[in-house]
């Protein structure tokens, strides 16, 4: 006989957690928003070795995607001891909300790629899923503040503030981010950077 631990469901005993979650998530997002608009504010920008970096990044994915079998992998341009000055903190934030994103619109089978690349003092990065990519009319206000995608069933706890947050902190960087669909299927976003 196999036990297992019993799973937390969305039933009426537990919605007013459920609930209390997606309130702290949205106060969370709202006050890094309120915190990103502000003329003052500041990055915290500091040499990083971008290997590590993107190390980190894999540590924080590869356990999600192998639960929802979604095959996740980087690619770079540089070597080993490549550093580059940015705030790895908010930068890392954004390819998390990226990541994060593809990953909920991807199924069994699909893949993820993270590609970097160090071109002419300016950092690329470039997340391509193989889902089911962008309708047409969000391309254009994808970016866009308390902007959700279509699909109801995945945004249904989502303040549509991923995205803007995202495309705040590149900006802050003075840099530039687009979302596009490739040919073969599938949603890529973009975003560069100078470091």
């Amino acid at each position: 006989m196999v036990c297992t631990a019993p799973q937390l469901l969305d039933t009426p005993n537990n919605w007013g957690a459920v609930h209390a979650d997606r309130v702290k998530r949205l106060i969370q997002e709202l006050n890094e928003v309120w915190d990103l608009e502000r003329p003052e504010f500041v990055l915290h920008k500091k040499e990083v070795r971008l290997t590590d970096f993107l190390i980190d990044i894999e540590d924080k994915f590869m356990y999600l995607c192998k639960q929802k079998e979604v095959i996740f992998s980087i690619i770079h341009s540089f070597d080993t001891e490549c550093r580059a000055s940015f705030d790895s903190f908010r930068v890392g934030e954004v390819i998390e909300n990226i990541v994060s994103n593809a990953i909920k619109h991807t199924s069994t089978g699909d893949s993820i790629l993270l590609e970097v690349f160090l071109i002419d003092r300016s950092l690329t990065f470039r997340v391509t899923d193989s889902g089911v990519g962008f309708a047409e009319q969000e391309l254009a206000v994808i970016f866009t503040k308390y902007r959700k995608g279509n699909n109801s069933g995945i945004h249904k706890s989502s303040a549509g503030l991923g995205l803007y947050i995202c495309k705040l902190i590149v900006e802050k960087h003075e840099g530039t981010i687009k979302a596009y669909n490739h040919g073969e299927g599938g949603a890529v976003i973009e975003f560069t950077i100078p470091v």
